[in-house]
């Protein structure tokens, strides 16, 4: 077996569209063909991530993070009291590869409450998200209007991996802590920290409303407000499964709540853990028996690794534990309050 260190190429097997690695080190074995995509662009500064913005054909194209960023809002990117401008809109969506690399974006705000699709990126079409960290500036939000997310607003045929986010996001509908809205999309190995609140429906600790996609191996802490479930509010012919909702408080007004998802329809919605003190307040609530709830588990459990490890059949979620983008979660008593993190975030 040889190793090839390619920190700046993506490697797919030949007559697919698998990509094979292990970090940033591939193995390639002497009877198999693989092809390698460079065109990779680099980015180093807030300027050049501001300027995937610049023309429709940077949003179509294949970036990694070399380092953390931490934004300055006098500089690339925001606009006076706006804040960051997202990365593609409605009109012109992010339609690339977007690879944190196992770096951080920090001091991320936002303020465009008539606007829809929010987040670091507004808009994706068919993209990559793999990871990254996000972390929304102390003492600001991410908000918007409709299709509001700390990643990513709202998002087609796209998938993010091995991703977190942290601090708080504010919508009317479409709200989660990671994407707003997902269509025939996945969210896998991924967290968010921060309390999520919009305006009665389709809101969720992860995703507000997910069709025709799945949610699998994360969870959510922060408290949800104005609806609808710890991990996702409305799942439509989608998969939500082997997550754990942490979450203090789930509540809305007229809505209903649960403490995995609210609204279920043609889906599949299973062996999810849900805290045990989890407050659940609403005009409407579906019950504390049935998958949209949960299997309960106390905070000590849910700050214990063998919760997550274990096999399914062996009632945990299945979650592997390890240093690289196969194995991606850690969890020590000393770090991230005790709940699981990425790998990434130990360097």
């Amino acid at each position: 077996m040889t190793d090839l260190n390619l920190s700046a190429t993506e490697l797919y097997r030949a007559g697919s569209a698998e990509k094979v690695e292990t970090d940033a080190l591939y193995h390639i074995t002497g009877d198999t063909n693989f092809y390698a995509i460079a065109n990779i662009t680099e980015i180093t500064t807030q300027a050049g991530l501001a300027d995937i913005n610049a023309t429709a054909a940077a949003l179509d194209g294949n970036y990694t993070l070399l380092k953390d960023i931490a934004l300055d809002e006098t500089g690339a990117g925001f606009e006076d009291t706006y804040g960051w401008k997202p990365i593609g809109d409605s009109s012109d969506p992010f339609t690339g590869i977007f690879n944190g690399n196992g770096h951080k974006i920090t001091g991320l705000w936002i303020y465009r409450p008539s606007e829809d699709f929010v987040g670091l990126f507004g808009r994706a079409s068919s993209a990559v998200f793999k990871n990254i960290g996000v972390e929304i500036a102390n003492g600001k939000e991410v908000k918007g209007n409709d299709y509001v997310g700390g990643i990513v607003g709202g998002a087609m045929y796209s998938t993010i991996t091995n991703s977190y986010t942290t601090g708080d996001v504010n919508g009317t509908r479409y709200v989660g802590g990671i994407a707003g809205y997902t269509n025939y999309g996945t969210i896998t190995n991924s967290s968010a920290t921060g309390n999520i609140s919009g305006g009665d429906y389709y809101i969720g600790g992860i995703v507000g409303y997910v069709a025709n996609g799945s949610i699998t191996n994360s969870y959510a802490t922060g408290n949800i407000s104005g609806g609808d479930g710890g991990i996702a509010g409305m799942v439509y012919y989608g998969t939500v499964t082997n997550n754990a909702a942490i979450n203090q408080q789930v509540s809305a007004s007229s809505d209903f709540v649960n403490r995995i998802v609210s609204y279920i329809n043609s889906s599949t919605v299973s062996n999810n853990f849900a805290l045990d003190t989890m407050t659940v307040n609403s005009a409407i609530y579906n019950g504390a028996t049935n998958e949209r709830n949960g299997t309960s588990k106390t905070m000590p459990e849910l700050k214990t690794q063998s919760t997550y490890s274990s096999q399914v059949d062996g009632g945990g979620l299945g979650w592997k534990f390890g240093n690289d983008v196969l194995n991606p979660w850690k969890i020590d008593a000393n770090k991230n309050n005790g709940y699981p993190y990425l790998y990434y975030q130990d360097r």
